[in-house]
This record gives C-alpha cells, structure tokens and sequence, in this order.
C-alpha cells in the first residue's frame, strides 16, 4: 500500500504482517504498526490507526502495563489517584523545618498528612493569636532560623584525651621493643576512670610499668596524651545551676610534685563516701558473670540475673554495715571533720627547721625509745587510718624492709619524733622520707614526701605501715607480714581467719600512692 505524504511524495505504507513503514518528519523511514479498520473511496485512501512498533523491546509491553507508583513523601504509603495532593511552598517549609524532609517537585502529599499539616497550623496560629492580645506577652527576642535546613550529623566527636596507638613502642616511655605487654582492657579502663584518658586497644607498655596488671602510680603521671578532656568536671558548672553540689577527686597538676594538704583531704572525703557504692559494685562483680564484658544479646536479662545476685547477697552474705555501727560512724565522721579544719603542722616545722637535710640531727633508733612508741589495736589503726587499705598495704611495705636494710632514725634532741626512709613499691630506685610525732598514747602528726603525704584526713600507706608495725605487729608472737601462709590451714579450713572487707581499696585510686 502506498500514499502521498506532507511533502507530496509517494511512500510505502503496508508491508508484510501488521507492520507498517511511512517517511516521517524527517525524511527518515520509521516503522509503525498499523490496523488497517475501515477502507475510504480512493485509490491511495484509507483509514489507520497507527501506533509505534516496539516489538524489538521484548519487556515493552510488560513495562507499559505495570501501574507506577506515587507514594506519599511523608508516610510513604501508597495514594490513590483521589487521595493525590501537591506540595505547595508553605508545606515544604513545614517539611524541612519540622521532620527535615526534602521534597521535590513531582512529590505529592497524602490527604491525611495534609489534614494534619493544616490542624498544626492552625493550632500555632491560634497560639499565637492568643498570645498577642495577652498585655503581658513579651515577644520572643531569638534570632530567625537560618534558610539552611538544620540536617543532624552522622556523629559527634567528643574532644578526650587519648594516646598515640603504638605496637612497637612502649606506651608510657616511648623504648623500642622487644619485652613489651599488651594492656589488658581492665587496665586500659582504669586510665580512662582515674585520668579521663582514651588508651587505644592492643597499646603495649614495658612490664616495669605494670603493678598487679595495671598501670603504676608513676606511669600515670607520665602518660603522653594527645588532646585535651572533657569529662565530669565540665557538667559541674551544670550541676551547680540545677541546684546539686557535686564533689570530684583532686588531681595533681602538671608540674606539681605533691597534692596541697587542702585538696588531699578533700579527696579523702569523696572516696569515703564513694565506697559505699563500690563496695557494693565489688561484692556484685565477685560473681564471674558481672565481671566481664557481656554481649547485646544478654541485654534482657541482665536485670533478672542483677536481682537474683543481689537476694543471693542480702540472705546469705554478711552486711556492709553493721546496724549497730551507726553512732561509730558518726564519730569517725565527726573526726574526719574535725582533722581537716587544720593543715599539717609537722610539714611546717619540717620546712621551717630543714629537717629534710640536716642529716646531723638525726641519728638510729634504738629499742629503748622504741618501746615509748604507743600501741594499737586493729580497730584503733582503723580509726587512725580512717580506713582499711593503708592497712592491707603495710604488711608488704614492711616485709620488703626486714629483708633488707631498715632505716628508721629518732631525732638527737626530741626523742618523739621520728624520721623513716621507706621503699617505693613501684620504683626500685625510689625512696620516701616520712617524719612521725607521738607520745605514749597517741600518734600526734605524720607527714610524707610522697604525692598524698600532707593529708591529715587519714594517711598514706607508707606512714601507714610504720604506724601498724611498730604499734602493732612487732608484739605479736605470729609473724602476720609479708606472704600469708595458707598451709597452716589445710588441716582445718573452719578456722581460717575471717578476711577484712577490702572495698575500699577501690576508693583510693584517685590518691595513688607509691
């Protein structure tokens, strides 16, 4: 079949099948498909219906019956063709200023989120309104919204204190391999409670710097840090305005070789009152399942497992506290109070005489004035050491001195005053000097060369363990320092001795002694 096209020349228009060909436009032969319906008079006339030709595309007809989707910007659910709104300007400013939502042109609107679109409003602008007739509204003074959309980061950075990741240097002084240890996460955490400091994981450090697995005293103090912190200290400005006193620990600044008497005391305020909580914290983790990281997928039922630990506890464990001990712990409160309204007066007649180098003044004990020295009982050490770890720590100070050589020396003119050189347990080549006044009853003052030797709010445990062995253990017929031997009691295990709750070990670590 043949016709005149638009530019009056003859052209093919039937071929074989239902498939037709016609110049368009152009000047190029394009194929149609054609349904020939009903013939006109004529010799090149008839009627077509003519429509594109996509039997090449095999999925075409499968594309053209699929009905397209037009899902609502805001719940995303599917509309119908009568529930289909646009978004004018004002509900786009409402999208991205109320849910962040960008939208584009071709988006729509469900009739539903609409509706409630207008309900909020409405409810602004009668808010509004109300507000204005009201002769004691005060307009808002803030400053209009930025045209940029607010959008929420992906993260926050927190700007702490962390350390450089090394594996092939020590982590505190900086020496090449090859002894080196890796942290273990308990001590890596301790860092991070007692210094506000980030230690990456797998940091390795030499053995030297390690005491019972975790960093010593010393190294804290000279761990290389990389940003400054910001931690519990900077909520106390917060805290203050919500009307809550908060009380931290003391720390010494940089530079700095011992803590002021002040804040020494201050501290030891703090971590008493802490230790009811950690006490507490120690007697639930003494059960292995509290004690370790546990996974997400424990998370439902760590609640159940927490209460069953703690009836567990209440019906079968010894008390913290005595019922009966109420009024002794007002008056080791009162005490307490009592120490820290004065500052250490042996520290200044120290200074004051030069007692540190005058090496002249002083000369070896001997055991006649030894025996002026007043004796204790375990609860009056209790209550002169204000607590039980400097207790636990003085049998090992002192077991490390009667191996070797002790040094403690009296005073050439005041025979109640003592000097003691005494061993770091840290350090090897480190040695404190500590200075003790007493009478025949009383210990009077102490004071120590170490960083929290100037409390008089309790004492360190180097003054701790002169005090406990001279007042105490030294008139015992048993040896009870050094390494207990647990052999004496393999015949009857019933009559091992009842052991000191040692929670408040826990609550010395912001005074780290050395």
């Amino acid at each position: 079949m043949e016709r005149w096209n638009q530019y009056g020349a003859l052209e093919p228009v039937w071929s074989s099948g239902t498939s037709m060909e016609w110049w368009n436009q152009y000047g190029v032969v394009e194929p149609v498909g054609a349904q020939l319906t009903e013939p006109l008079p004529g010799k090149y006339n008839c009627k077509f219906q003519l429509k594109k030709d996509n039997s090449s595309n095999p999925n075409s007809q499968t594309q053209n019956e699929m009905p397209k989707f037009y899902p609502c910007a805001v719940c995303q659910k599917r509309t119908k063709p009568k529930e289909r709104r646009s978004i004018n300007r004002d509900i786009k400013k409402y999208l991205q200023r109320r849910l962040f939502i960008e939208t584009k042109e071709s988006d729509i609107i469900c009739n539903k989120c609409r509706h409630k679109y207008y309900v909020a409003e409405t409810l602004t602008y009668k808010k509004n309104e109300n507000n204005r007739s009201d002769p004691e509204y005060i307009p808002s003074t803030t400053q209009p919204r930025s045209k940029s959309t607010p959008v929420s980061p992906p993260s926050v950075s927190l700007n702490l204190k962390t350390t450089s990741k090394t594996h092939s240097r020590c982590l505190v002084c900086k020496r090449p391999g090859p002894k080196l240890v890796v942290l273990t996460s308990d001590a890596r955490f301790s860092v991070f409670l007692e210094q506000n400091i980030l230690i990456p994981a797998g940091s390795r450090c030499c053995p030297v710097h390690l005491y019972e697995g975790l960093l010593s005293a010393t190294s804290l103090e000279n761990v290389p840090v990389i940003e400054n912190a910001y931690g519990f200290s900077d909520s106390l400005s917060l805290l203050e305005d919500l009307g809550i006193r908060a009380e931290m620990p003391s720390f010494i600044n940089k530079g700095q070789k011992q803590m002021p008497c002040e804040d020494a005391n201050n501290s030891r305020f703090v971590t008493k009152i802490r230790w009811v909580v950690e006490s507490a914290n120690a007697r639930i983790k003494s059960w292995k399942y509290f004690n370790y990281v546990l996974p997400t997928n424990q998370i439902p039922y760590i609640g159940d497992y927490l209460r069953i630990v703690c009836a567990l506890s209440n019906k079968y464990f010894q008390p913290l506290c005595s019922p009966h001990s109420e009024d002794g712990d007002t008056r080791l409160a009162s005490r307490m109070l009592s120490l820290s309204s004065g500052g250490n007066t042996l520290k200044s007649y120290v200074e004051a005489n030069n007692l540190e180098r005058r090496s002249a003044l002083w000369k070896p004990v001997s055991d006649v004035v030894l025996d002026n020295f007043p004796r204790f009982t375990e609860e009056q050490l209790r209550s002169l050491t204000c607590g039980v770890y400097q207790l636990k720590m003085s049998s090992s100070y002192i077991q490390e001195h009667l191996d070797g050589n002790c040094d403690i020396q009296v005073h050439a003119d005041d025979n109640d005053l003592l000097r003691v050189w005494i061993q770091s347990r840290h350090t090897s080549s480190r040695k404190y000097l500590l200075w003790i006044r007493y009478s025949l009853s009383d210990i009077i003052a102490w004071y120590c060369k170490c960083r929290a030797g100037e409390r008089v709010v309790g004492m360190c445990s180097h003054i701790a363990s002169v005090v406990w062995y001279l007042s105490y253990a030294r008139h015992l017929e048993s040896n009870i320092y050094g390494v207990q031997n647990w052999g004496e009691y393999l015949a009857d295990a019933s009559k091992i001795p009842e052991p000191i709750d040692l929670s408040d070990s826990e609550s010395e670590a912001s005074i780290i002694e050395e």
